[in-house]
């Protein structure tokens, strides 16, 4: 009888944990780390997909923004940058589509700092990601020919 508790309960926490790690979306993105010039705009993009079979509304939160004095971000949805005083932002994504998600950045002299999103399935907090975004500002380097 004791075996048999231990097997049913082993078998709920597997049942359970298939459910945390059966994500509802994915969010796909080409690099983390953006390089731009001093006193410039960089821009981070990915796209969110929806892998269930409904519509699923996403949170975009900015968990961490820069701390560099002078640099700024603003969370970005398809073609709309909102505001660089809002933190989090709603979507609805519908089955098999997807939506771009990005960040534009505006930096003021040089040096590195970061910026952390959290990603989030409205209907199943279990279903989240962190983002880490990487923002490293330097000197423009150019190339004269003519020397």
């Amino acid at each position: 009888m004791r075996y048999l508790l231990i097997l049913i309960y082993g078998s709920f926490l597997l049942a359970n944990n298939n459910q945390i790690l059966d994500p509802s979306f994915s969010f796909i993105f080409e690099t983390d780390s953006i390089i731009v010039g001093q006193d410039s705009i960089g821009s981070f993009e990915g796209t969110l997909y929806n892998l269930s079979e409904d519509e699923i509304d996403l949170e975009v939160a900015r968990l961490i923004n820069f701390s560099n004095t002078g640099w700024s971000s603003s969370i970005c949805i398809d073609a709309i940058c909102y505001n660089q005083s809002i933190d989090s932002i709603s979507v609805s994504i519908a089955v098999g589509d997807s939506t771009k998600c990005g960040v534009l950045a505006w930096t003021d002299g040089i040096g590195s700092d970061y910026i952390q999103l959290k990603l989030i399935d409205s209907h199943n907090t279990n279903n989240n990601m962190l983002v880490n975004i990487n923002f490293l500002a330097q000197y423009a380097v150019s190339i004269d020919n003519d020397s």
